[in-house]
């Protein structure tokens, strides 16, 4: 479908462009007034990012998100939605380009390397349970808020780290403060350890339901899966957890963020997970 494929090639630029118009916060006072601007762009870029999703749905008659990079490409669009929910009264417009620029290399991937035939994705049975369904859902609600919990907790190294080296440019002044970063880290990953749970539940279950070929505990995006529930649930709990400070956990979320990475990788290899093989 034309649509889709000329969808395919704008979306990258146009988040590209929403990340350009949110970085012009980090000049501070000199930044052009680009107010209105960056706003439309940031909304044009979702609505032709979820006009992709719509198009790929009537050509395959099915659910769209079928497929690793179609996984990656949902992650994305929801990581920028969530972004924009969560700054609707308070904007970051600095953050937003650490986010916008995180989003923009996730969709350049789903566009380089994901199929454009979409009929190619088409589910089989199993793969069209309604249970598989939500498993994907959920499982994208929790990777988006899982990632921003990352961002925002790098975040908060950087910031931490400039005060201690009492280095305040233009950087320190621009991002949120310490307990705004803090607060975010730790309410994205409470988020997304809600998502995941009810995610790997659904996914559990599923499995067993339709036999799931090659489903096991012991499969390794399985372990990592259940290693990085875990992981996020202590963090969103850290503030009541001995020990856990605000800066461990912002560490924390940040080796959490690249552990999800891993589990992408492990999805991407042929053969090694059962996702890989479906």
């Amino acid at each position: 479908m034309r649509a889709i494929q000329a969808l395919t090639v704008v979306l990258p630029m146009a988040y590209l462009v929403s990340t350009v118009f949110f970085g012009m916060a980090f000049a501070g006072e000199r930044q052009p007034a680009v107010g209105t601007a960056r706003k439309l762009i940031f909304l044009v870029a979702l609505a032709l990012h979820a006009a992709l999703f719509g198009f790929e749905a009537l050509a395959a008659d099915a659910f769209p998100v079928v497929g690793t990079w179609r996984m990656v490409s949902a992650t994305a669009l929801v990581v920028a939605l969530l972004f924009g929910i969560l700054t609707l009264r308070t904007p970051q417009h600095t953050a937003g380009a650490i986010v916008m620029a995180l989003v923009t290399v996730l969709v350049t991937l789903a566009s380089a390397f994901g199929p454009l035939d979409v009929t190619s994705l088409l589910p089989t049975e199993p793969r069209s349970s309604p249970l598989l369904i939500l498993h994907a859902a959920t499982s994208v609600l929790a990777a988006s808020a899982l990632i921003l919990s990352g961002v925002y907790g790098a975040l908060y190294i950087v910031l931490y780290r400039k005060m201690r080296a009492h280095s305040f440019g233009p950087l320190f002044q621009q991002l949120p403060d310490l307990e705004l970063l803090t607060r975010t880290t730790r309410k994205a990953a409470f988020a997304g350890f809600l998502c995941m749970t009810l995610g790997l539940n659904l996914g559990i279950w599923a499995a067993h339901k339709d036999k799931v070929a090659g489903f096991g505990y012991t499969d390794p995006a399985v372990l990592l899966t259940m290693g990085i529930w875990i992981h996020f649930g202590l963090i969103a709990f850290s503030r009541w957890i001995p020990g856990i400070t605000a800066r461990r956990a912002s560490f924390a979320a940040v080796a959490g963020l690249a552990a999800l990475s891993l589990t992408v990788l492990i999805a991407l290899a042929p053969g090694l997970t059962f996702h890989s093989r479906g």
